[in-house]
């Protein structure tokens, strides 16, 4: 039924998207198995699925420099009293692109509900991507601290890439590891790992249907720890993820 659903919502968004040349983005829509953020799961709540929409947007001050903002919501239907049962991230930020690396510098604003009711935290971020020349690998570096309620640092490294299958059928491996420093907990070393495997479908020019899988493990900054946000322990283990996403360019 989720998927049924952000199949038709898409298809729907695509055909109805208008164009407009001084800016940039894209609308997506997403169901997962089990809701996971930044190495977190079981502590969100255990084999909770998740269903979400994100938008992100694009500025073009010049060729080099773009504004930038991106808007997520995501739900936890199968949450129980006491359970987290939602999670909204808001950013904005600066790009700066200079000879095949983008470096962005911002501000993430989230919040994560349990019976409805938020518990609120702010980080500044930073990030900068790029392109190997000779492997075609996408790589990727965030570096986060928290503001607010953490007063950590989360960091997390990145690479990827994909391959043409057919026309209108790719297939995407990607994979990182994070640290984190007085962040979802006291402790401070290796966070999580992950690998994904994905297939985007082209299904028109602006819409793309991805299916996906992914397994992550948890390291011990999230493992058997008193969480600083939620309360309780932090107690990770490996997970196995699947999902479906569609995008929509606009």
């Amino acid at each position: 039924m989720f998927k049924k659903t952000i199949t038709a919502t898409a298809v729907a968004v695509a055909l109805a998207a208008p164009v407009y040349a001084e800016l940039d983005g894209d609308l997506s829509l997403g169901y997962v198995s089990e809701y996971s953020f930044r190495g977190l799961s079981d502590s969100l709540g255990a084999n909770q699925n998740g269903i979400g929409a994100t938008a992100n947007i694009g500025y073009s001050l010049s060729d080099e420099f773009r504004l930038v903002g991106s808007a997520t919501a995501a739900g936890l239907p199968s949450a129980g009293v006491g359970q987290i049962d939602g999670h909204n991230l808001y950013s904005a930020g600066f790009q700066y692109q200079l000879e095949g690396f983008t470096f962005e510098l911002g501000y993430m604003w989230q919040a994560f509900y349990t019976d409805g009711s938020p518990a609120h935290t702010g980080e500044v971020y930073g990030r900068a991507s790029t392109t190997c020349a000779v492997t075609g690998i996408d790589l990727s570096l965030l570096a986060a601290y928290d503001t607010q309620r953490l007063e950590g640092t989360y960091i997390e490294l990145g690479a990827g890439k994909g391959y043409e299958l057919t026309a209108n059928v790719d297939v995407r491996l990607d994979a990182g590891i994070s640290a984190a420093y007085n962040y979802w907990t006291e402790s401070d070393g290796l966070n999580h790992a992950f690998i994904t495997l994905s297939a985007p479908i082209a299904v028109t020019e602006n819409l793309t249907l991805s299916p996906f899988i992914s397994y992550t493990y948890a390291f011990s900054a999230i493992d058997n720890d008193y969480s600083k946000l939620l309360g309780g322990n932090v107690s990770e283990g490996e997970e196995f993820i699947y999902g479906l996403s569609a995008s929509v360019k606009f």
